[in-house]
């Protein structure tokens, strides 16, 4: 995963760098790796994301660090995303239809898992309710392994 980037770049291919930089992120995670070493490639991602202007793909990562910062306990309560710099409410109305299914889809899939390790099963279960119809997006993606485990843990079913 972090040979691809190189490549593409190289072949100019900058949809390619960002899809696997949100990938190399999602490995890092499933791997276990320190939160603190994750955020640090996440910046990387975003800043290279944001100088291309692909916004789905800056959405993507910004979802990924909203993660980040819930588990690390820097955001304004463990029942959000929100804090200093975003507003979780105004994030998630941008969340619509003209929007990548994808990048929509592993949002609600970061905020289940996030929302039941931290033990509010309400709001996990919400996030089960948004995720379902997205699923088709997202079909043979890494993430789907989260919304199964989590889905399940939370009692909200799979599909």
């Amino acid at each position: 995963m972090r040979e691809t980037p190189r490549i593409a770049i190289e072949t100019g291919d900058q949809t390619l760098v960002c899809y696997c930089m949100f990938q190399l992120l999602t490995g890092l995670f499933l791997r276990n790796d320190p939160l603190d070493a994750v955020w640090r490639e996440s910046e990387m991602a975003l800043n290279f994301a944001r100088g291309v202007k692909y916004r789905d793909a800056v959405d993507i990562i910004r979802s990924q660090q909203r993660f980040i910062a819930t588990m690390q306990g820097r955001t304004a309560t463990f029942s959000t995303f929100s804090d200093a710099q975003v507003d979780e409410v105004t994030f998630e109305a941008q969340l619509t239809g003209d929007r990548m299914t994808l990048m929509i889809c592993w949002y609600w899939i970061l905020k289940l898992k996030a929302r039941f390790l931290l033990g509010d099963y309400a709001g996990a279960l919400a996030a089960v309710d948004k995720v379902k119809p997205l699923l088709v997006a997202s079909t043979a993606q890494i993430q789907l392994l989260d919304y199964f485990y989590y889905a399940a843990l939370t009692g909200g079913g799979m599909l």
